[in-house]
């Protein structure tokens, strides 16, 4: 297929539909996912305290249809006493199509150097059902260390450890390392990505991809775009705004979004998801 015959056919598809194109800003305002951004709050700096909240949003390949918010992710960035440490608080809840709900909360320590490495950290998973009843033996209590290269997880009583070959971040700290990052400005250096605070991927990298226009509500310039990928995982596409904020951070078909009301909009959505399971399951007792 030649270049004019593939501009064709993504024409077509995306006439007839089909997302057609990876996931990014643009592509998320075109199947109505963002229609803009919150504004900075005053005195916000990235090395500083802060919070962020993100829709986690999925893409199922159609413009108009299947499409839809799965869940939420909260960052908080704190201070960690004196010297370059601080602590990075991770709280990701996520509904599955059986409305199963899946919590993580994670704290960690992190260093404020290139792609913040972790120190130290703990992290609980649950699930709970469709009726909203914790299950038990989906629940999950971990934590690690990172010291003198070498990655150590504890979980029920019993401790992994692995080699690192470079600077161990994870996918949540990157979030924080990426923002204080200077703008244009990557360490050349590949990194190591402790996904889920849990499996080790070695050799990654990130890169600064230049800007992109933004046309949306909620701020001014151009979004300025990261990538970051290695062995074992898909790219990850960052859109950052002149504030250092990340606004979108894509991966396949999942986007984070950043949106004040994603905690209160997953409340919402799951607090009707419940309902309707109850109402269902009393017109079944009732027969």
């Amino acid at each position: 297929m030649n270049a004019g015959e593939a501009e064709g056919r993504g024409k077509t598809e995306r006439a007839a539909g089909i997302v057609g194109e990876p996931l990014s800003p643009a592509t998320l305002a075109r199947i109505g996912a963002v229609k803009g951004f919150p504004a900075p709050g005053a005195g916000y700096r990235p090395e500083g305290p802060w919070v962020q909240a993100y829709r986690i949003f999925v893409c199922r390949g159609n413009v108009e249809s299947g499409n839809e918010d799965v869940g939420c992710l909260r960052l908080e960035r704190r201070p960690a006493g004196a010297g370059d440490s601080f602590k990075l608080i991770a709280d990701q809840s996520v509904v599955h199509n059986d409305d199963t709900l899946h919590t993580l909360h994670a704290e960690m320590t992190c260093i404020r150097r290139p792609f913040a490495p972790l120190v130290e950290w703990r992290l609980t998973s649950r699930c709970r059902g469709a009726s909203d009843a914790l299950i038990p033996d989906l629940s999950v209590d971990e934590s690690g260390r990172v010291s003198n290269g070498v990655v150590e997880l504890h979980r029920k009583g019993g401790v992994a450890r692995w080699k690192a070959r470079g600077t161990v971040t994870s996918d949540w700290s990157l979030f924080a390392a990426i923002q204080d990052l200077p703008l244009g400005a990557v360490p050349a250096e590949a990194f190591d990505f402790l996904e889920g605070l849990s499996l080790l991927r070695t050799s990654y990298r990130l890169a600064y991809r230049g800007t992109v226009s933004w046309g949306g509500g909620g701020l001014e310039g151009p979004l300025h775009h990261f990538e970051q990928w290695g062995h074992g995982t898909l790219p990850y596409g960052f859109w950052l705004d002149r504030q250092r904020r990340i606004l979108v951070a894509a991966t396949l078909a999942r986007a984070y979004i950043l949106d004040d009301r994603a905690e209160e909009a997953l409340r919402e959505r799951r607090e009707g998801r419940l309902q309707r399971n109850r109402q269902r399951n009393q017109r079944r007792k009732n027969g």
